[in-house]
């Protein structure tokens, strides 16, 4: 069996049991372990998983196991290579993770330092005629909504919180929601019908 396919608690149950303290292992190894997993993690991964999160997750494993008494060590090197090998192996773990085809970093395309088609999209301000089919669609989605849900789409336009636009109302929060849902869903449904 690989190291990939053992878990974490695999890899502490096969190692002796003593007694350093967490808070002593954290400080010794931390920046060695984000070391480790940095070098274990390519640019690209890096981008998604963060070293220092790796050896966060791999502390806290270390502690939960150590505070229920199945690990403890006083034997300095021993510790090293446990902490390394449950580094690595989280490493391999979110690397699996997000190799995954729905997930796969190699689906995703670099920009590099070429950002003038992102640029030019959001610059791009509407043109008189997307303003008057904007405002033309807008209008007929607000014919369809009673008073309440209309006071409620203009507070919300003007950045209001749900809390806030109840307060106003002098509804539920809950009821907000609802309300906002309602209207997403009509707007989708609106969008489906267009051709």
């Amino acid at each position: 069996m690989s190291l990939a396919d053992r878990s974490s608690d695999d890899v502490i149950r096969e190692t002796p049991s003593t007694s350093i303290q967490p808070d002593r292992a954290y400080e010794a190894y931390v920046d060695r372990l984000i070391a480790l997993a940095r070098h274990r993690l390519s640019k690209k991964y890096q981008s998604k998983i963060d070293p220092k999160d790796v050896v966060q997750s791999v502390f806290r494993t270390y502690v939960r196991r150590a505070a229920d008494g199945s690990l403890a060590s006083n034997d300095w090197d021993s510790l090293w290579s446990l902490l390394a090998r449950i580094t690595v192996r989280k490493c391999l773990k979110q690397v699996r993770y997000h190799g995954r085809a729905k997930r796969d970093l190699n689906r995703e395309s670099d920009l590099g330092d070429d950002h003038s088609a992102i640029s030019n999209l959001l610059d791009k301000a509407p043109t008189q005629i997307d303003a008057a089919i904007m405002e033309e669609e807008f209008d007929l989605l607000m014919q369809g909504l009673t008073s309440e849900q209309q006071q409620i789409v203009a507070l919300k336009m003007q950045n209001f919180t749900n809390q806030e636009i109840a307060e106003i109302i002098g509804r539920t929060e809950r009821t907000v929601y609802r309300i906002l849902d309602l209207i997403r869903q009509k707007l989708a449904e609106r969008e489906q019908q267009t051709p």
